[in-house]
């Protein structure tokens, strides 16, 4: 129960200072009809980041990087790219919660937005 408690806490301290574009935001949350369930209601997310990665980096790409030629040196360096300005979001993202006082404990590329 005091997991939850804090994770109600950090979401109510991010929701009070304002969006984020790199958060999923927090539309409403609280109590389940008074009992003791808590709900979250989040913004849709309509993917996470491991199934993006999966499409940036498929095994085929592995294959081309072993036998290179000129498309797949072009195709490996935009795909890179992608990768790099998907890390940057994210690191801007997790600073913004740092900037708060909040530690993110469970970032992963299958989750969703989660701030404790």
């Amino acid at each position: 129960m005091h997991d939850v408690q804090n994770e109600i806490r950090a979401v109510d301290k991010l929701c009070e200072m304002g969006s984020h574009q790199n958060i999923v935001s927090v539309l409403q949350h609280g109590r389940l009809n008074n009992s003791a369930s808590y709900f979250f209601d989040m913004e849709l997310c309509d993917f996470n980041l491991e199934t993006y990665a999966q499409t940036l980096w498929p095994q085929t790409t592995w294959e081309a990087m072993l036998k290179p030629d000129d498309k797949s040196i072009v195709d490996l360096n935009m795909r890179i790219k992608q990768i790099w300005k998907v890390m940057k979001e994210i690191a801007c993202g997790v600073l913004f919660i740092h900037l708060q006082g909040e530690v993110h404990r469970d970032l992963k590329p299958g989750n969703s937005s989660s701030t404790d």
